[in-house]
């Protein structure tokens, strides 16, 4: 999936964190209904059901750790986004000051 960058103000927004986002809550609501489904039909508690949820929930704790990871990269981005705004507008003084 390509990543898609776009400047609004001085924030660079990263969709793919949005993306990441949707597809957690996705997850965990799945994951919320086959808990339900489970209490609400104890028959249905069979060993591959059980190991089946284990896997969604591995799947949520991976996907919770690459929405973490992505949110550090996206403000180490918006870090360096500042310093080099900061960089532009103290050059651009310059410039104004030479003139």
């Amino acid at each position: 999936m390509p990543v898609i960058h776009y400047f609004h103000g001085a924030v660079m927004c990263n969709c793919q964190v949005g993306l990441l986002s949707e597809v957690v809550q996705e997850l965990s609501g799945l994951i919320q209904e086959l808990l339900n489904r489970r209490d609400s039909h104890p028959s249905s508690s069979s060993s591959s059901g059980i190991e089946l949820e284990l896997e969604l929930e591995a799947e949520l704790h991976r996907a919770h750790e690459d929405l973490e990871k992505m949110q550090r990269h996206l403000d180490s981005q918006k870090e360096e986004l500042k310093r080099r705004t900061e960089q532009v507008m103290e050059l651009t003084s310059k410039v104004w000051e030479t003139d």
